[in-house]
């Protein structure tokens, strides 16, 4: 990990000041983009947090110690009083029904006086609580925090999925806007190539300032496309930078290679592979868990409390009251009698929002299975589609050349020469934009047929 830090620190540094002589291949902005994305971040701190809950559910199955200490002070003050005088002497009596009888004498009791006072009062004590049976609440509520933790980790896999898609559009994106510039610069030049030579023409009286008038107006078309093409390439470095994370102002260069695409021969449609039906799987498993945990509330349970603990204060005609340790152990059991339905429709909830999640995922993976045939049917169209834009580029570019050659030989019009130009620059925006498309449809069935593997550690 340290070396992967080291090389990713130099990557941004060779970002921040060299992008002028350097260019960002699609697996650097990935890389880039997979560190300093802030949904990224999020969702694994998100994970963290999910797996420290499920320790600290764990920590239920242990004993929990405590420590507490009472201080009290009171002015309470307390006197008894019994008065003195004779008191009967008896003796063993076999004829007295209580057995025993006066024996005519007589005894002196002085009288009792106690004074009560309490003063200071101090309790302090370690108390022990272990759970013996809680209903499987316990184990219930463990497995179900360990499932937050594996959707936590499934929703850090989406996140990261979603960024690199977002990448990936934002660098094709980019790679078509330097692919139009090209098209806007070589229609500007071969117009402007044209003006010259009609103005060429012109002065040797071979054209007319009407042909001359015509290119112009093409020209001026050519020169705002051309200023379009280049506000186009850089709304998109600006997207990118967004995207990957970078500041807006980075002068980066992307690669004008178009990204590889790998069109499968067979089309696989896997979507158990995705995140997101393996989120709806552990959320139905999670609700499962939920209905045990409500069960849970209709049993009996049982636990022990231990407490060893120091006492001190109060006093009796001045004597200390108070001044011992002690301890005691308790069992506790506790039986649900009647509660007014409180748990039983808890309860039923609970495994309605079961069946709830049941029907859901049935119906979610039913539109991902929908949305994988959606992308594979547009995959197999952008990539005919590229195939077609290819030959009539071709087709146009000959079109073109032959046109331009009549065109000298005066058997075509400028105006059929100039057509031919638009169509050919029509032809050439056409396949860019379709190899676009191709790439954009080949992530997104990546992704909708569970082939996109994010190979990042969670």
């Amino acid at each position: 990990m340290m070396k992967k830090a080291i090389l990713l620190l130099a990557l941004l540094t060779s970002v921040s000041f060299s992008f002028a002589q350097s260019e960002l291949n699609l697996a650097q902005c990935e890389e880039i983009a997979l560190e300093n994305n802030r949904q990224i971040k999020a969702a694994g701190y998100k994970t963290y947090a999910a797996r420290q809950t499920s320790l600290g559910m764990k920590g239920n199955f242990f004993p929990e110690f405590k420590f507490s200490a009472t201080g009290l002070y009171s002015t309470t003050n307390e006197s008894l009083k019994i008065e003195g005088g004779n008191l009967p002497v008896l003796a063993p009596s076999a004829t007295s029904p209580t057995g025993m009888a006066p024996t005519g004498e007589f005894a002196y009791f002085p009288g009792l006086s106690i004074d009560f006072k309490m003063r200071e009062l101090f309790n302090s004590g370690v108390t022990l609580e272990q759970p013996i049976y809680a209903g499987g609440k316990i184990s219930a509520a463990y497995r179900l925090s360990k499932l937050g933790v594996e959707i936590a980790q499934q929703n850090e896999r989406l996140t990261k999925t979603e960024v690199i898609v977002s990448t990936d559009n934002a660098y094709a994106n980019a790679v078509k806007a330097a692919e139009l510039e090209k098209v806007a610069v070589k229609y500007h030049d071969a117009l402007q190539e044209l003006y010259r030579n009609i103005e060429s023409a012109l002065r040797n009286g071979m054209a007319t300032r009407n042909d001359l008038l015509k290119v112009q107006v093409k020209l001026n078309d050519a020169q705002l496309k051309l200023m379009k093409a280049r506000n186009a390439i850089r709304l998109a470095r600006i997207n990118l930078c967004h995207t990957i994370g970078l500041p807006l102002d980075s002068n980066i260069v992307v690669s004008s290679a178009w990204p590889e695409v790998a069109v499968p021969s067979d089309i696989l449609m896997d979507i158990s592979a995705r995140p997101e039906y393996d989120m709806l799987d552990m959320q139905v498993k999670a609700a499962s868990e939920e209905v045990k945990i409500q069960r849970a509330n209709q049993l009996p349970q049982i636990g022990v409390v231990a407490n060893y603990g120091y006492t001190y204060g109060a006093k009796i005609n001045d004597q200390r009251l108070f001044n011992s340790t002690g301890s005691n152990v308790m069992v506790t059991l506790s039986v649900p009698i009647f509660h007014f339905g409180k748990y039983s429709h808890e309860l039923k909830s609970a495994k309605y929002k079961e069946e709830q999640l049941r029907e859901e995922r049935q119906y979610r993976n039913e539109l991902m299975y929908l949305e994988a045939t959606r992308a594979a049917n547009n995959l197999a169209e952008a990539q005919l589609e590229c195939q077609v834009a290819e030959k009539s580029l071709e087709q146009a570019a000959e079109n073109m050349r032959i046109s331009g050659k009549s065109y000298e030989l005066g058997e075509e019009t400028l105006g059929d020469y100039l057509e031919s130009q638009v169509l050919w620059q029509q032809a050439w925006q056409e396949k860019v934009e379709s190899q676009y498309k191709l790439y954009i449809a080949f992530v997104e069935y990546k992704r909708a047929s569970g082939n996109f593997v994010v190979e990042r550690e969670l």
